[in-house]
């Protein structure tokens, strides 16, 4: 007789004998109560005689047993697992159990790998089985650690930083795990907001011991006169990190030339009054790297008179009027850099002024008389003139009013001789009139020059 051995299909069925987490597990180095499960039915069995946990081993590429759970009477770690001795827990199991758990005390970085879970049981023909889970991973997380530095290299080979020089920072560090990313921040003096930079070139080490990993980026930027003082920030960029992490370099020294300077005048005018403004302040403004020299002449003066940044004219007199010139300069890398400005200071009486205006209303109430006189004349001349063409009819009739004719015409004729010397004089006091005021437009246009320079 043949007996048919074959086992029903449903008996042989072990349903859910997986890890009961579908997403694998992350935790951060250091950190306990990270654990994981492994859960199976007691459908159709009829005993469970050991549950284990698997770590997979890289060097055989094979899962090895580390902890186990035997049913109602114990747990014990493996040989293979002597690296969980104090820092796991195991929790004992029965018959009537549904899954197994295994917590860590203290996640360690060797912990990061692969897992498996392995039951072995009875099913209900008396068949002795075993059934596997699917793969998990516990992932081990590093915090970052603030960087380490982050150095300037120059790239010019001059023994000074200057403006337009390209320059590279560097910054490296440990970035945790998984490996965080480095971002560089420049901040300017007077500047809340920063300017951010991404690295150019980075390289990154893992760090077998401790199972983060060491970045080192780079960024190269050229500089300019408004880095002076500037700060680079290497700030790190992570999820995982609890506050802001971050390093500062030294402030930049960049050295630049003058700039064109501003002369400042105190009080703000463009005329002084002697007796009036007892001192007239010139202050000339600049700004360079390393910090100017002042020097000031006044108009072709070859002697200094002054190396202060300020000017200050204490005796307001007219001879002291004139263009005073401030030269700025600055040296570095062996080279003197120079930039000048020019304030032209008038300085005047205050009888100066009065004289000038009684002087322009003498010059218009002389013309005015003038004025009159020519425009007499002229009257009189249109009525002789009348008087001439009134009598021409009668020429030939009167010798005798044609004698007095000739008279009146020598009148005129001796009138208008003398009229020219009338217009000349009034020419010439138009003449003198117009040059005043040329001359006094010609002096507001270079006060205006001066003052503009």
């Amino acid at each position: 007789m043949h007996l048919d051995m074959t086992v029903p299909k449903e008996i042989l069925d072990v349903k859910a004998l997986a890890v009961r987490l579908p997403q694998n597990v992350t935790g951060l180095l250091g950190e306990n109560r990270t654990q994981i499960e492994c859960s199976y039915t007691m459908e159709n069995i009829l005993r469970i005689d050991l549950v284990s946990f698997l770590i997979f081993n890289k060097s055989t590429t094979t899962f090895d047993p580390i902890a186990s759970y035997l049913p109602d009477i114990k747990t014990l770690i493996t040989p293979q697992g002597q690296n969980l001795k104090g820092r796991v827990t195991l929790r004992n199991i029965t018959q009537s159990s549904t899954k197994a758990v295994m917590i860590f005390n203290k996640l360690l970085c060797i912990d990061d790998t692969f897992y498996k879970c392995n039951v072995i049981y009875v099913d209900s023909g008396g068949v002795r089985r075993d059934a596997s889970s699917n793969t998990i991973s516990i992932s081990v997380q590093v915090p970052p650690s603030t960087p380490d530095n982050i150095a300037l290299m120059s790239l010019t080979i001059k023994p000074v930083i200057t403006e337009g020089n390209n320059v590279t920072c560097v910054c490296s560090g440990e970035v945790g795990k998984p490996p965080a990313k480095f971002i560089f921040q420049k901040y300017r003096r007077h500047h809340n907001l920063p300017m951010n930079y991404t690295s150019t070139s980075t390289s990154i080490q893992e760090l077998s011991d401790n199972c983060s990993y060491y970045r080192t980026s780079y960024i190269t930027f050229m500089l300019t006169a408004d880095d002076n003082q500037a700060v680079i920030r290497c700030a790190v960029v992570s999820t995982i990190a609890e506050v802001n992490i971050y390093v500062d370099s030294a402030p930049f020294k960049v050295n630049y030339a003058v700039k064109m300077p501003t002369i400042v005048n105190h009080p703000n005018k463009t005329d002084y009054l002697v007796g009036l403004d007892t001192s007239i302040s010139l202050k000339c403004t600049t700004d360079a790297n390393p910090k100017p020299s002042y020097l000031w002449y006044k108009d072709n003066q070859i002697q200094a008179i002054s190396t202060s940044e300020t000017l200050t004219i204490r005796d307001v007199t007219t001879t002291n009027s004139g263009v005073y010139t401030c030269i700025v300069s600055n040296t570095f890398n062996d080279v003197i850099y120079t930039k000048r400005v020019q304030m032209h200071v008038c300085i005047t009486k205050e009888g100066n002024k009065t004289q000038v205006m009684k002087q322009s209303n003498s010059e218009n109430t002389a013309v005015i008389v003038v004025g009159t006189v020519c425009g007499s004349i002229i009257l009189v001349l249109c009525v002789i003139l009348f008087g001439v063409l009134q009598n021409k009819n009668k020429t030939f009739r009167c010798l005798l009013r044609r004698n007095r004719n000739d008279r009146s015409v020598d009148y005129v004729n001796t009138i208008q001789e003398q009229d020219p010397s009338l217009y000349e004089g009034v020419g010439q006091a138009s003449d003198v009139h117009n040059y005043e005021q040329l001359s006094r437009r010609e002096h507001l246009y270079n006060n205006d020059n001066f003052s503009n320079n």
